[in-house]
């Protein structure tokens, strides 16, 4: 399922992970490319993988001509985070099969921008490759690795896809592709290989010329390219008058077709709604960390003292110090259930309007709030400075907080 205000659908590619649409918004005609991350749940750690490999990326990989920028990225429910991205017409480089020389200059160099700026891309592979209707070279999927759950990656293993694609896509001299064989260790290897000339000039360029001594390509790249398209442009221009005349000769069914289309957009336009109510009550749960308000050290050392009204004397007043095993396993569940419950606090927190999120602005895991709460302890082996922490850090968090990736917001004005 797309998402409700992005419009003029079509399935680009999908995998086990990932479905990718090209799509455009309402304010703008101008295609973007929507890569869906999936899932039958998303767990909490991959949603959290998905969104801070895309702050790097925003932070890191900046207005480079090979690698898109990121118009938004975020989540519509547990099943589906997504990423938009700047986008243009064209094909994939499994689709299109072949690679000129231009083209795999363009392809390195974004891989190499993406390791000076120490960005492991982890997915090189021709479905990820979008090579535009001008000839641009597009890499998306940087980094996506990492909240699929694929083995670990690094700059070795880029080189290695990277030399899989070259020897599959581009046009490569038998001499140059036996040395490819052998193994490649880094890109400026790979560039040697693919475009050095013997001389140790480089060759680059769409076209070279058969005199070059160890060309990478035989014969003009646009002159084999028109051959093996010529024949798919006649039987496209047959199919398309084909089609012409069939609906040419069904003007009697016009009225139907009228009918069958007015539906389809009635459910459309319902199914958008729908979708749009949904996100709303999803995202009416979310806070934004650069907009919100955090609780201050304050307000959270009396939520803590009432806190300790509510639990931990009762429990003293019962079991004394015969039962510190007990009082323990009692206080974690009262702590680590409520803050990961939908009121995402406890009483106390809850009496001065606070709560706990994750670092995307959402409610907390037991998991994660059962890891806050036994961080606490360390907090208090440092003498306390770990809950004096929230009055001087940036965003009010306590050492446990910042161990857990949780933050305190203040909820109430």
């Amino acid at each position: 399922m797309i998402l409700a205000p992005l419009q003029h659908q079509k399935k680009l590619y999908e995998d086990t992970h990932l479905s990718v649409y090209e799509v455009s918004s309402e304010e703008s005609n101008k295609p973007q490319m929507l890569r869906l991350f999936r899932g039958v749940t998303l767990s909490e750690e991959k949603l959290d993988l998905w969104f801070s490999n895309y702050d790097d990326y925003q932070m890191t990989v900046t207005n480079y001509k090979n690698l898109p920028r990121v118009i938004s990225v975020n989540y519509e429910n547990d099943n589906q985070a997504y990423a938009l991205l700047e986008f243009e017409k064209g094909r994939t480089l499994a689709e299109r099969a072949q690679m000129s020389n231009d083209e795999l200059e363009q392809l390195l160099e974004a891989v190499d921008h993406l390791h000076r700026k120490n960005f492991v891309h982890g997915s090189i592979q021709a479905e990820n490759i979008w090579i535009t209707e001008k000839g641009k070279v597009l890499l998306f999927g940087a980094g996506e690795w990492k909240a699929f759950g694929l083995p670990f990656s690094n700059k070795e293993k880029d080189v290695e896809q990277l030399a899989e694609v070259v020897k599959r896509y581009a046009l490569i001299h038998k001499e140059r592709l036996l040395r490819l064989q052998k193994g490649v260790e880094s890109l400026k290897q790979l560039r040697d290989i693919m475009f050095s000339d013997g001389t140790s000039e480089r060759v680059k360029g769409t076209v070279v010329e058969k005199n070059v001594k160890g060309s990478l390509v035989e014969k003009p790249y646009e002159e084999s390219t028109e051959k093996n398209h010529k024949p798919n442009d006649q039987k496209l221009e047959q199919k398309t008058n084909q089609i012409n005349n069939q609906t040419t000769n069904r003007k009697p069914n016009d009225q139907k077709l009228k009918q069958k289309i007015n539906q389809i957009n009635n459910q459309t336009n319902n199914h958008h709604r729908l979708s749009e109510e949904r996100t709303y009550k999803v995202n009416e749960q979310v806070y934004s960390l650069d907009h919100s308000k955090f609780g201050g050290f304050w307000k959270r050392l009396l939520a803590y003292f009432i806190d300790y009204l509510i639990v931990f004397v009762p429990l003293y007043m019962i079991f004394g110090d015969s039962a510190p095993i007990f009082n323990l396993l009692l206080s974690w569940v009262y702590f680590a259930w409520m803050e990961s419950s939908k009121m995402q606090a406890t009483l106390g927190k809850k009496v001065f309007g606070l709560k706990v999120i994750n670092q995307n602005g959402r409610k907390i895991t037991f998991k994660r709030a059962t890891g806050r709460y036994f961080a606490k302890y360390i907090s208090i082996f440092t003498l306390g400075i770990g809950y004096l922490m929230a009055a001087f850090t940036k965003r009010k968090q306590g050492l446990h907080d910042k161990i857990a990736s949780t933050f305190i917001i203040s909820v109430r004005n």
